[in-house]
This record gives structure tokens, C-alpha cells and sequence, in this order.
């Protein structure tokens, strides 16, 4: 035998002597193979996996039979707000009422508000919108007509400058204040009060003037009152409110001032739906 094939040889019987010593300690250390018949066996479950299984199918069951009524009212009593909700059938509900104008309610409020609302203040605000519904011109005369009066203030020296004739379109020296609400409502950013703030910087001079609304001192009483019996059906107050948004309309049988919602302290807002006749008010 030539030497280079003795080393051939050589080489290969020690490939072959690893490749066999390799295989058995593999083998060796492997559990031993379950007969297929006992793999095809189902594993018995453990209690707890029992438990697991059962809990799930109960559950899946009950949320079939549970009606699709019964489930939108879950759904709806566990959101935010919801302590307005109707229990029957998921509206809002909301507020209706319309306030019957009397003179206990009326003296009820001047208690609250003080004789000359000197108390006025720590209750809530009105943001009342009379574009949509009523147009400057028919609103300026609607508000006239329960007593209303329209100034222009200098805002910088927060003090009244002059009366407005809305008729005439001029401007005239103020009269009288006595009976008027404290608070005042802005109206400067409607366009038709334009001509009276022109007028004002000419007559008076530059500043910062601005369009206020004074009411009688009775119309505040009317509605801090009218709306603390009203929210009583909620079980709520004045006091739980930072402001109230309303809408002026023209009704037949006058001015309606129509509450539409209120934002609370908390932060939520609900809907309200609360009517106070105006024009009534002024016959009384």
C-alpha cells in the first residue's frame, strides 16, 4: 500500500470513528419516544385550565343572552355624565320647564341678589345670543320695550360716557340709574353698534369705548330666582354653575329668554331647556 493511500485511510477511519461517537451520546441523552398511540391521547387539564375554560364559556353565554336594550344601558350608565341619562331608552334628558313670574319668585330673588344686586356676582353669568333668532335692531327694540337701556362705557375708566337713542341714532346725556342691575352685558362685537363708538371717540375723545346693556335691577331677580327652583329637579343650584347660555325668540305673546344649557364647575355642561317671559315680567 502506497503511503498516500495509507494516509487516506487513515483519515477517513477517524471521520467515521467521531461521527459514531457523537451519535451515541446524543441518543444516549434523549427521554425516551412515547408510542404515536399515546400522543394522539388528550392531555388531561389541569384545575385551574378546568376553571379557566368553564368561567369563559359562562361568560360568553351570559353576554348572549344579555337583550341589546340592557346592554346600550350598561354602556351608557358607566360613561362620563351619564347621571342625566333616561333609564329607558338612553336619552339625555333635559330640562323643560317654563317659569311662572310671580311676585314670591320675584322677591325671592332681590333676597338673593341684595336691593341693589349688590350680590349679584357670585352668581352665574348669562350668555344670551339674539343674532340667529331676533337680528340688533329687532332685539334692541325688544329689550327697550321691557326697560332696557343702551350706553356706551369707557372701558379704560369703567365708567359710562353717554345713553344711546337707538331710534334716533344719537347719543344723550344719562338720566336716572336708580332700579338698573349692576351688571352690564357687552354687545360691541355686533356690527350695529359701529356708528355709536365712532361717534364716541369724536365726541369724547380716544379711548377704549364699548356697547353695554342695562336691565332692571327686577329681570336679574327674576332669573337667579327662576333658575334655582327650576335646577331643584336636579337637585342642583346656582352655585354649581359657572355661566348659562340661552337664546332670545320672539314669541306670541312676547320676549322669551330660552336657557338652553349650563356649564358647571365640574366641567360637565347639560341641557337645559328653561323659559322666562320677559315682556310678562314688565306688566307685572
Amino acid at each position: 500500500m502506497r503511503k498516500k493511500d495509507l494516509l487516506l485511510y487513515t483519515a477517513l477511519s477517524v471521520c467515521l470513528i467521531s461521527a459514531a461517537l457523537l451519535h451515541f451520546s446524543l441518543v444516549k441523552g434523549r427521554p425516551p419516544v412515547k408510542p404515536f398511540t399515546d400522543v394522539l391521547k388528550k392531555k388531561p387539564k389541569t384545575p385551574s385550565e378546568e376553571q379557566f375554560e368553564i368561567k369563559t364559556k359562562v361568560t360568553l353565554r351570559k353576554i348572549k343572552e344579555i337583550p341589546e336594550k340592557e346592554t346600550r344601558k350598561s354602556s351608557q350608565e358607566d360613561e362620563p355624565g351619564s347621571k342625566i341619562k333616561n333609564e329607558k331608552d338612553g336619552k339625555e334628558r333635559r330640562l323643560i320647564k317654563k317659569v311662572a313670574i310671580s311676585q314670591k319668585l320675584l322677591d325671592t330673588g332681590k333676597e338673593m341678589i341684595g336691593k341693589e344686586g349688590e350680590r349679584l356676582g357670585k352668581y352665574p353669568s348669562f350668555t344670551v345670543d339674539y343674532r340667529k333668532t331676533l337680528g340688533f335692531q329687532r332685539y334692541a327694540r325688544s329689550l327697550l320695550k321691557i326697560g332696557g337701556r343702551f350706553f356706551v362705557m369707557d372701558m379704560k375708566r369703567k365708567k359710562l360716557k353717554a345713553e344711546i337713542d337707538i331710534g334716533s341714532g344719537t347719543l344723550k346725556e344719562i338720566e336716572d340709574l336708580k332700579g338698573f342691575s349692576p351688571r352690564s352685558r357687552n354687545i360691541s362685537s355686533e356690527s350695529g353698534t359701529y356708528m355709536y363708538l365712532r361717534t364716541a371717540q369724536k365726541k369724547y375723545g380716544h379711548s377704549h369705548y364699548s356697547v353695554v346693556l342695562l336691565l332692571p335691577l327686577t329681570i336679574d331677580s327674576l332669573l337667579v330666582a327662576g333658575m334655582e327652583e327650576s335646577l331643584k329637579e336636579f337637585n342642583l343650584s346656582n352655585t354649581d354653575f359657572y355661566y348659562f347660555r340661552g337664546l332670545y325668540k320672539k314669541g306670541k305673546d312676547g320676549l322669551i329668554l330660552n336657557i338652553i344649557s349650563g356649564r358647571k364647575k365640574d366641567g360637565d355642561t347639560i341641557p337645559l331647556d328653561i323659559a322666562f317671559n320677559l315682556s310678562k315680567l314688565s306688566m307685572t
